[in-house]
């Protein structure tokens, strides 16, 4: 669990109702940018302005123009906290949900072949539970994307990972995945990598 989550959660001044909703707004505010690499954070900026952009078009001429702002940044903003972000491995933060465990292997094997599918991808790694060998029905899936160098690969990986993490809400499939510019996410980790896909072998 995120530590500051879990700071907020457990405190025992903050009602847990309102710490469920203050840690779902941080989630929903931030929606993970602090621990993407820079690749991902222009493309989930840039959908962020293209959407708002459209929404403001609308609604500036439904409104007025301080109301058109609000409300678009707030349409565009959830949009892709829906569809971009890891919401359903956020509710596991409050116990809400179950993944049996042959749902993470069914995914895990789906997901090995898209990559292979996928040029631009250099390796995949699963961290967290699945590492510690802990993994349980509570879990969450933690993956790490390594793309290759280039402005193809970056664009063509960063629309992977969007569709996989759009894949796992409409599948209700606790997620969190993230992708790197390069081995130094991997390396940062305190965590050994599990190998989903690893052509050059890169991870011993």
């Amino acid at each position: 669990m995120n530590k500051l989550y879990n700071k907020i959660l457990n405190a025992k001044f903050i009602p847990k109702t309102i710490g469920v909703l203050i840690v779902i707004f941080i989630n929903w505010l931030f929606q993970s940018l602090l621990y993407m690499g820079i690749t991902e954070k222009i493309l989930k900026i840039f959908i962020d302005l293209v959407l708002f952009l459209g929404f403001f078009v609308i609604f500036n001429h439904i409104t007025n123009f301080i109301s058109a702002i609000v409300i678009s940044f707030i349409i565009a903003h959830t949009l892709n906290w829906i569809f971009n972000g890891h919401i359903f491995a956020l509710l596991k933060t409050f116990g809400n949900i179950k993944t049996e465990t042959e749902e993470f292997s069914f995914y895990l094997d789906n997901l090995k072949n898209r990559s292979t599918n996928e040029s631009s991808i250099l390796l995949v790694a699963t961290f967290g539970s699945m590492s510690r060998k802990e993994l349980k029905k509570t879990s969450d899936l933690d993956i790490r994307v390594i793309r290759k160098e280039g402005f193809n690969n970056a664009l063509r990986s960063s629309f992977f990972v969007l569709f996989e993490r759009s894949n796992a809400f409409f599948n209700k499939f606790p997620l969190d995945i993230y992708l790197c510019d390069n081995m130094d996410c991997i390396e940062k980790l305190k965590e050994s990598p599990v190998p989903v896909y690893d052509p050059n072998q890169l991870l011993k």
